[in-house]
């Protein structure tokens, strides 16, 4: 899978942003809501935040109503493939459904995938129904701790879910 991330020297400064090959956009959470490689910047909404993340700063969102909206854009509607990747860290268990990302397309949901939080987290990864890579499975739930989530769908191999690196159902 691609990781992306951000190299930082001894004192946690950044040294550099590796390229990677593909990226479309990268919403890194440092104080903004900006696309770091393209055009596609975000707005918080609903006091969505920021608080300390995996590496730097993320974005804090209170399990209700918080999020950062996007607009809609060519480059975010892929037809063939595509991958999502976030650090997660799910501070309570319970609740109801926990967008980590919602693509919503002139027929409903393009794509999106999130969590149903509870002593067992189910990811969803989904496109509305309007094609086939719907997919959920549930894996153990690991409250205050950062996992990465990736979810895949490519046109010939189909959809994955992997969590730090493991594949976890396809």
């Amino acid at each position: 899978g691609i990781l992306t991330g951000t190299v930082r020297n001894a004192n946690g400064d950044a040294v550099s942003t590796p390229a990677i090959s593909g990226l479309v956009s990268r919403w890194q959470g440092e104080g903004n809501a900006n696309d770091a490689v393209s055009t596609n910047h975000g707005t918080l909404m609903n006091g969505a935040a920021f608080a300390t993340g995996k590496v730097g700063q993320g974005f804090s969102f209170d399990g209700a109503d918080d999020y950062v909206i996007i607009p809609d854009s060519p480059s975010l509607s892929p037809t063939t493939g595509i991958t999502i990747a976030a650090w997660v860290k799910l501070n309570a268990a319970g609740g109801n459904w926990q967008p980590v990302s919602f693509k919503e397309g002139p027929q409903g949901r393009a794509w999106w995938f999130g969590f149903y939080p509870g002593s067992t987290s189910r990811i969803a990864w989904s496109n509305g129904g309007l094609s086939s890579y719907d997919l959920s499975c549930d894996i153990p739930s690991a409250l205050n701790t950062w996992r990465y989530i990736v979810v895949t769908y490519q046109s010939g191999s189909g959809r994955k879910i992997y969590t730090d690196g493991a594949l976890i159902c396809s």
